[in-house]
């Protein structure tokens, strides 16, 4: 499906994982039934969004049907 890496302390963990993982950088990935979360290591030079390349690759999903939807939310807020 997909998979994203966010840092420990954005997600909202019960408290014997925060501790666990706090300052820690967590992949999470969607199995279709699972969210699998894995702590990873990433590399200092690179950003989240440069972690987050390639996540959605494989989903019938363009940058024009973002767009899109990016427009109807738009419109939807001038009315």
């Amino acid at each position: 499906m997909g998979s994203v890496i966010l840092q420990a302390d954005t997600l909202n963990l019960p408290s014997v994982f925060a501790r666990r993982y706090h300052g820690l950088s967590l992949r999470i990935v969607d199995e279709g039934d699972r969210l699998v979360i894995t702590p990873v290591q990433v590399k200092q030079d690179t950003s989240i969004i440069e972690s987050a390349r390639g996540m959605l690759k494989g989903l019938d999903y363009s940058t024009e049907d973002f767009m899109r939807e990016k427009q109807i939310e738009k419109d939807m807020e001038l009315v």
